[in-house]
């Protein structure tokens, strides 16, 4: 952690930590009035990323990828998601989060919904400002659509001799990967072993995320 001063914010982040079980009574044992922030996409969306570092690292090696089948589902045919598998255990969010219920308040945690987040960047770091005290700074004209990485990258005003002018901050190379073609009964098995996950997420949070929402319209249209 950079050194801070009094008045100072400080900001640390790794996705290790939400599922890491000893991570909750170590930041704990660290600073009992830590801050946390916490950003939630759709949990299938998620497994499909992760199978894209999958595919990432495999090819960086020279090595074929794996089916994502043989990942996320059992292995004796019948289509059915494998609750055990790595990828998997990694979006049943509410299990995760009550771990670090059991050290932080519920107003210790701010929930960003992942989603809207990559389309509506401001909306969802005005609550941030909100939520960590300060002055609202960023505004949706800091914010431009980059075609190539798919996201919003931040563009605020840099002064020059020139003038004002912007310099793009996107996400690293690592992220805006395309994600890898995935059959739809995979994607359908999955959508449907999350939506009873998903459940529990809102009876937890009191929150209905936007991938809930179209998940829901999706089913009903099936």
């Amino acid at each position: 952690m950079p050194l801070s001063r009094p008045g100072d914010v400080t900001l640390e982040k790794s996705p290790a930590y939400f599922v890491t079980e000893a991570a909750p009574a170590r930041v704990w044992r660290m600073n009992t009035s830590i801050q946390l922030i916490l950003i939630l996409r759709d949990p299938v969306d998620r497994v499909v990323s992760d199978y894209a570092q999958h595919v990432h690292r495999r090819v960086s090696k020279e090595l074929p990828p794996k089916p994502i089948e043989s990942l996320v589902l059992t292995r004796n045919g019948d289509g059915r998601v494998n609750p055990n598998a790595k990828m998997v255990q990694t979006s049943l969010y509410h299990r995760h989060l009550r771990r670090w219920l059991r050290y932080f308040k519920p107003d210790q945690i701010h929930l960003v919904d992942g989603d809207r987040l990559v389309s509506q960047p401001h909306s969802e770091l005005k609550q941030v400002e909100d939520f960590l005290g300060l002055k609202r700074h960023i505004r949706p004209e800091h914010f431009v659509f980059n075609a190539t990485k798919g996201f919003y990258c931040l563009a605020p005003s840099v002064s020059s001799g020139r003038g004002k002018k912007r310099r793009q901050r996107c996400l690293g190379s690592e992220k805006g990967r395309r994600h890898p073609s995935v059959a739809n009964s995979t994607l359908t098995a999955l959508r449907h072993f999350f939506a009873g996950h998903d459940e529990r997420l809102v009876q937890l949070t009191g929150r209905t995320f936007d991938w809930m929402r179209r998940n829901a319209q999706q089913f009903g249209e099936e």
